[in-house]
């Protein structure tokens, strides 16, 4: 997610693999400045997809009227998306939103749906919470007639997101719902593996639950932190500041893999260096690893109203 208005002060920078294609979520509330981004985005970055966030729940970035707190003004919702697609409309770039159901207290996502599709927006993501219900337990699960309903009322795609964490859910989601497609959060963190999965039940209907091995995971997770540092040490930052903004992702690969020391997760977060990181992670016996695979797929990332 970019900044808009840090990114136009330059003083936040993005940056992309040369060969990859480029897509920025921007998050922001002032028109003016998110066109002046878009159109940076797209000149500068060659920039291929712009969405715009409207789902962000985040209690800093309500208190400044981003993310969610956008769907209780529909009429800046128009200003931000007319401007940005204004811009994009000219480098025939499509522009889609992230959106949840609404803000303090009311459900506003027909509204703002609306009005985004009458000003351009290409597809539009709806996550089935409120941004007060955050990360709630099974709350998503239940508000997927939300989605069905936005489904029914707009010309444009709508994905569904919300309580995906494995392909039966990718596919009663799509049951239940009739959307064009499924958008995941929390259900990838720390399992890469589940899109393999997601494909093959999109793709044929087949449902499967991958839960690699303790030893195949492990790999993964290092490679997956190695690569991460060389891509933040490329800014000028440390390598023990960049093995820090990744502790998060040590608990999301390890969990429900049973029978590793309570204390390895704790050690690897205290690491200085990635050798320190590698020795931690052989150190521990994979033959005395099991998987557990309910606590594999179960949520994880931020839970209830973190």
């Amino acid at each position: 997610m970019l900044h808009a208005s840090l990114f136009v002060q330059d003083r936040i920078r993005p940056r992309f693999y040369p060969s990859e294609f480029r897509s920025v979520q921007l998050y922001g509330t002032d028109a003016k400045q998110l066109s002046i981004a878009t159109r940076r985005l797209l000149e500068e970055y060659n920039v291929g997809h712009v969405d715009l966030n409207f789902g962000c729940p985040a209690p800093k970035v309500l208190r400044r009227g981003g993310g969610a707190a956008l769907l209780a003004d529909i009429s800046n919702v128009e200003r931000v998306v007319s401007a940005v697609v204004a811009v994009a409309d000219r480098f025939q770039v499509p522009v889609t939103a992230k959106m949840r159901l609404g803000f303090n207290g009311k459900l506003t996502y027909i509204r703002a749906a609306s009005a985004m599709q009458r000003c351009g927006i290409s597809a539009i993501t709806l996550h089935s919470r409120t941004a007060e219900e955050l990360y709630d337990r099974g709350v998503a699960k239940q508000g997927w007639y939300h989605i069905a309903n936005l489904v029914q009322q707009m010309q444009v795609p709508v994905f569904g997101n919300g309580d995906v964490f494995c392909a039966q859910d990718c596919l009663d989601l799509l049951r239940v719902t009739g959307a064009a497609g499924v958008v995941v959060g929390r259900g990838c963190l720390g399992r890469p593996w589940l899109f393999a999965d997601l494909f093959q039940a999109m793709r044929n209907g087949k449902v499967q639950l991958t839960v690699p091995p303790f030893e195949h995971v492990r790999q993964l997770l290092f490679e997956h932190v190695r690569e991460s540092v060389e891509w933040i040490t490329l800014d000028g930052v440390h390598e023990v500041r960049a093995l820090r903004s990744l502790r998060k992702w040590y608990a999301w690969y390890l969990q429900g893999y049973v029978g590793i020391d309570d204390g390895v997760v704790a050690a690897m977060c205290r690491v200085d260096s990635l050798r320190e990181l590698e020795e931690i992670l052989w150190s521990v016996d994979a033959y005395a690893v099991d998987a557990d695979r309910d606590l594999v797929v179960a949520e994880r990332g931020k839970l209830g109203r973190e």
